[in-house]
């Protein structure tokens, strides 16, 4: 057994027109298609807006997906999914594409259905998400929560999501 390389794993935005269509607007990954678009390295938190003046006062539900793939030609087993740093307001959940889609929501603010929602922020606690073969893909939702009263400004729109297995 060996780790697999985490440059075999890659982010990409979802809402394309077709499977891996062109779509590199974070704003608009709201399900539906994988796309051709990377998400840059380490901007997995780029997907969210900055909290807004309305938010703060309100509160909150915002949702987005990308999709995980395996790049390379090597199975990638028993893959576990976590935030890599304790994190409050951030969720995720998983959904198996059907027909290279999962579920696409009309706005950022529409919850997917079916999502079971996790914080989860450790290895050892982390997620099964099942295995993930060469050349395929999952799809990710992941929510943000701002509690009405939030002071402006506090709000830490960072997250660090981890995805880890291993290959034989």
């Amino acid at each position: 057994m060996s780790y697999f390389s985490s440059s075999f794993i890659k982010y990409y935005y979802s809402n394309a027109s077709a499977p891996s269509g062109v779509q590199s607007n974070p704003y608009n990954s709201l399900g539906g298609y994988i796309s051709s678009s990377e998400i840059p390295f380490d901007s997995i938190d780029s997907i969210f807006p900055s909290v807004s003046g309305a938010e703060v006062v309100s509160g909150s539900e915002t949702y987005r997906a990308v999709f995980v793939k395996n790049t390379s030609i090597f199975n990638f087993y028993n893959a576990k999914a976590y935030f890599g740093t304790s994190i409050s307001g951030f969720y995720f959940g998983v959904e198996e594409p059907v027909n290279n889609a999962i579920q696409l929501v009309t706005n950022g603010n529409t919850s997917p259905t079916g999502i079971v929602w996790y914080n989860v922020c450790s290895p050892s606690s982390g997620i099964s998400i099942g295995d993930i073969y060469g050349g395929n893909f999952i799809g990710i939702w992941f929510k943000r929560v701002i509690g009405p009263a939030t002071i402006s400004g506090s709000y830490d729109n960072s997250m660090v999501f981890c995805i880890e297995g291993y290959a034989l």
